[in-house]
């Protein structure tokens, strides 16, 4: 049994599923946990022609989407932090977030080891929070379908940061394997290379020793950070008007 048909996420057999041609050219198989529900692909060999741009140039949405995680993570980080802690995007890719999350008045901070800071240059961690230094919560949006061990890179990013706390997203799947019309399989660009489903996600924190949260389509992991009950009943109520008010500054 070849070292693709090992679930990465709880250590299970996979199955074969159906195999797709990935960027246009390469024949990949596809693998599925039915313990725990994670799909992956068989081992990536195509990620460098994959990430020539680290930032796919189909993915239009990218203004659209940050607007929305930013205006959510507003909500929580003020319900559930100290308006004084310290946050870090941990696969920040240009800074849009960060940016936008200091410009709402939180110390928000950039990591990224494959993207250029275009937009939030000055506020790298590894310059302004001092090693040790306990972070409020890292953050990292649409990133945990790009890796090869999500497991190890939480765990790594929680050693790393000196916090045990991770705000991210991601588009789950239900119970049934989405077959190949999935737009989420994305194909085309290549990067994404592992899926999941809210099962997964609940095996995944449990093997960190974390509690796991959902408020509006984000996901929290978390060692030992209690969310407040109303989180979600907010990010659903509160976000709305948000968006609504934070279109109206452009006209």
């Amino acid at each position: 049994m070849s070292d693709d048909a090992i679930c990465k996420i709880c250590g299970s057999k996979q199955q074969a599923i159906f195999s797709h041609l990935v960027l246009n050219k390469y024949d990949v198989q596809y693998y599925h946990c039915s313990s725990c529900g994670y799909i992956n692909t068989e081992n990536p060999y195509w990620l460098d022609e994959a990430y020539s741009d680290a930032i796919a140039i189909t993915d239009t949405g990218i203004m659209r989407r940050n607007i929305s995680i930013a205006l959510k993570l507003a909500v929580i980080l003020s319900i559930n932090f100290d308006r004084q802690e310290k946050f870090i995007d941990v696969a920040g890719g240009y800074g849009i977030l960060t940016r936008m999350m200091n410009d709402m008045g939180f110390n928000y901070y950039w990591a990224d080891k494959y993207c250029s800071n275009l937009v939030a240059r000055g506020l790298e961690a590894d310059t302004c929070v001092k090693p040790g230094y306990a972070v409020g919560a890292l953050s990292a949006f649409e990133v945990v379908e790009h890796l090869l061990d999500p497991v190890n890179f939480i765990r790594e990013s929680f050693e790393k940061f000196n916090s045990e706390t991770l705000i991210f997203s991601t588009l789950t799947y239900s119970d049934k394997v989405p077959d190949k019309s999935w737009w989420y399989y994305s194909f085309g660009t290549g990067q994404h290379i592992g899926f999941f489903s809210d099962k997964t996600l609940a095996i995944l924190a449990e093997k960190l020793d974390c509690k796991l949260y959902k408020f509006g389509g984000l996901f929290v992991i978390t060692r030992n950070r209690k969310f407040h009950w109303v989180t979600g009943l907010l990010v659903k109520f509160l976000f709305p008007l948000a968006l609504l008010k934070y279109k109206s500054s452009f006209k």
